[in-house]
């Protein structure tokens, strides 16, 4: 401004600024699909919760997860830490079981990474887990209730043909 006052006003040849146009970026479809499910999700009383993709063989036992299936990490930090997680179920049982003393109902959700080993491949997966627990209504109640909200989820989709399935394999009965 100084430089142009003394050069003098009158001998700067006006014209518009130089802008670069920038296209907006579409985000990949997966984070799409991930916020759409965390609106819903949260809109639906449940609260996120962010996991570590780590487990040990602890949790693999109590979980009844065969170790050879889990993908080992070559240089764990811990012995809790020794492999990926095969399944993210495994994160937020504990949480939700440890949260019913403190409250009677606990709605949490998770969007993560399982990894699961098969022969020579090992298969990254991405998961949602919802977990619901009461203490103050049936089991058949709860189920109703969650499968209400999976229902609500699917439909946010326009997944409207599905179905559940009453019957299970003896590995699912032991989960």
């Amino acid at each position: 401004e100084e430089v142009a006052r003394h050069f003098g006003y009158e001998h700067i040849t006006p014209m518009p600024p130089q802008v670069v146009a920038i296209t907006a970026h579409k985000p990949p479809e997966t984070i799409t699909i991930q916020s759409a499910i965390q609106t819903m999700m949260s809109g639906a009383g449940y609260t996120e919760t962010f996991v570590y993709e780590f487990t040990g063989e602890n949790e693999l036992a109590t979980f009844h997860i065969d170790p050879h299936t889990a993908v080992a990490i070559q240089n764990p930090i811990s012995p809790d830490h020794a492999y990926l997680t095969p399944r993210l179920l495994t994160k937020l049982t504990v949480p939700a079981i440890q949260n019913t003393k403190y409250v009677d109902t606990v709605l949490l959700f998770s969007i993560g990474k399982s990894f699961i080993r098969d022969h020579r491949n090992i298969h990254e997966r991405n998961d949602l887990v919802i977990a619901r627990t009461t203490k103050k209504v049936s089991d058949a109640e709860g189920f109703y209730e969650l499968k209400g909200t999976i229902d609500q989820l699917l439909e946010s989709f326009r997944i409207t043909n599905h179905w559940y399935d009453d019957t299970f394999s003896d590995d699912q009965k032991n989960i």
